[in-house]
């Protein structure tokens, strides 16, 4: 029984030894099955397929079919990453707007109570005169991040939006080729 794994071993080292010059011309056939897969196809190729039966050119048919679909699929879920990432920006930037819209409100409460206690002559004038500015300046800065913020939420809205159509228009091309196959 030894001598039967000897006398394998041997002939498989042999074969390995003498394989080793084929190992390049088996790379390049390798890399022209490639190529013609891929559909950079030679014209010898593109003759020899039309040679094929037409049974298994409809099984390569169907597999092209399933390949578009596919990077149809593919093309699907990147719109949909796209618009995603822009809705969690829209989030974050919607939070922050809320945010200096409070912030904005409370000087308008305060600004309010300073005019009324102006208006009944409580308290000095020219203080009151002071704080009133001082609040409606700082209300007006608050604003402006606000409104900057709200043309920013305005943009994103439109941008999603529009990925939603494309995103739309995809899922229907998709459900076409579903339908095609």
């Amino acid at each position: 029984m030894n001598k039967t794994k000897i006398s394998l071993l041997a002939l498989l080292s042999a074969l390995a030894f003498f394989n080793v010059g084929c190992v390049s011309s088996v790379g390049d056939a390798y890399s022209k099955a490639k190529k013609s897969i891929s559909g950079n196809q030679a014209p010898g190729a593109i003759a020899l397929y039309a040679q094929v039966p037409d049974k298994d050119k409809e099984e390569v048919t169907a597999l092209n079919h399933e390949l578009q679909i596919t990077k149809e699929r593919k093309i699907l879920a990147d719109l949909e990453n796209a618009r995603d990432d822009l809705q969690q920006e829209r989030s974050e930037y919607n939070a922050d707007r809320l945010e200096f819209l409070a912030e904005e409100k409370t000087y308008r409460v305060h600004l309010a109570k300073l005019e009324a206690i102006d208006r009944n002559k409580l308290g000095d004038k020219i203080t009151n005169i002071e704080s009133i500015t001082d609040v409606h300046l700082d209300a007006i800065k608050v604003q402006q991040k606000r409104l900057k913020l709200d043309s920013k939420v305005s943009i994103l809205d439109v941008q999603i939006e529009n990925i939603d159509k494309d995103v739309k228009s995809q899922e229907n091309k998709i459900e076409q080729l579903l339908s095609d196959g």
